[in-house]
């Protein structure tokens, strides 16, 4: 696996969405410390991170909470 085929997945691979193979593809790359996909790697943490710090906690109100509770319980019954 080279670095072009890599290109643009370095999110998916931070948030666990790729596939089995092309995960470890792309682990096993980053493992070679390939200083290019190192630093796109570095630049995907921090732009994932700021998103997260961007967006407002919701919290459900109490009713919402109360009904996803009860589904939870009874697909767990």
């Amino acid at each position: 696996m080279g670095c072009q085929s890599v290109e643009g997945v370095y999110e998916l691979y931070l948030l666990e969405a790729l596939d089995g193979e092309e995960r470890e593809e792309l682990r096993a790359h980053v493992e070679r410390n390939c200083p290019c996909c190192l630093s796109q790697l570095q630049e995907a943490a921090e732009i994932l991170y700021w998103l997260t710090q961007s967006v407002p906690i919701a919290r459900p109100s109490p009713a919402v909470k109360s009904r996803l509770l009860r589904r939870l319980a009874s697909n767990h019954a």
